[in-house]
């Protein structure tokens, strides 16, 4: 397997309270469709990736996307986001944050000594049902 390959134009956000949703100012570039960490040393958002538990700690994943860095985007954090039919997670299959920035993999994908972090679990047409949950633990 490989990374959901999420197609930015059929990304749809959930629908909930605004709870479900924050606006942020980008670290770097953040296309819709990718995950992103908070960095506490300046309280903006960068593409997760499994290298570092830092990095690996996923907040959410972005809806409307950041061009580059100091500009706004918004990233939704709960509920079942919808990536489109490129994407097509497996129903019931849980997906995590990825080596590469921004995306996400089958549990199968994760190499030895990255950290683990469940983005969430595939849901029905096209979706994914968040379930975030940053473990801080080394894939052994």
């Amino acid at each position: 397997m490989s990374d959901l390959a999420v197609t930015a134009s059929q990304v749809v956000a959930g629908v909930a309270g605004t709870e479900t949703f924050e606006t942020l100012y980008a670290g770097e570039a953040i296309a819709v469709g990718e995950g992103y960490y908070q960095l506490a040393a300046d309280l903006k958002a960068y593409r997760a990736l499994n290298d570092t538990a830092v990095h690996a700690a996923l907040r959410g994943i972005c809806v409307a996307g950041a061009a580059g860095a100091g500009q706004k985007m918004v990233g939704q954090r709960n509920m079942s986001l919808t990536l489109g039919s490129g994407a097509a997670p497996a129903v019931g299959t849980p997906y995590f944050v990825s080596a590469n920035a921004g995306k996400f993999c089958p549990v199968g994908d994760l190499g030895s000594g990255v950290y683990v972090s469940l983005a969430g679990f595939g849901d029905a047409v096209n979706a994914l049902k968040f379930g975030i949950n940053n473990t801080g633990i080394a894939h052994a």
